[in-house]
């Protein structure tokens, strides 16, 4: 079995039994919504990776280095403004999911998935 496969099983395993690690006594600094926009384009960049890699196979895309490892970015892609300067790494699609998702009219999936089919 594919370890892209064995991890996104483990993770919808322990999400379905509500198996969570307990947190300490953090302060939040960030709203629900803000939470939630910041965990949604770290869920859309792993699949993302996974949808790649799907293309790749199927002789519809090339590129599938995937940004696993890298989703904390989109928390660096909040905490900045959309038109700050960002040198991004090639494995940053968190952040630039999250960024996109600060200007409207932007789907970054759509142009991310694009990008793949014609690497």
């Amino acid at each position: 079995m594919d370890r892209v496969q064995i991890v996104h099983d483990n993770f919808l395993r322990r999400v379905s039994a509500r198996d969570f690690p307990v947190g300490g006594g953090v302060t939040p600094g960030l709203s629900d919504a803000e939470a939630i926009r910041l965990y949604r384009a770290q869920v859309l960049s792993r699949a993302l990776d996974l949808q790649s890699r799907v293309m790749q196979k199927q002789g519809q895309g090339f590129y599938t280095i995937g940004s696993s490892g890298h989703e904390g970015m989109a928390a660096v892609a909040h905490a900045l403004r959309p038109d700050d300067i960002a040198f991004l790494h090639y494995r940053d699609a968190a952040f630039q999911i999250a960024r996109a998702d600060q200007v409207e009219g932007q789907d970054m999936m759509r142009d991310m998935l694009l990008s793949v089919a014609c690497s």
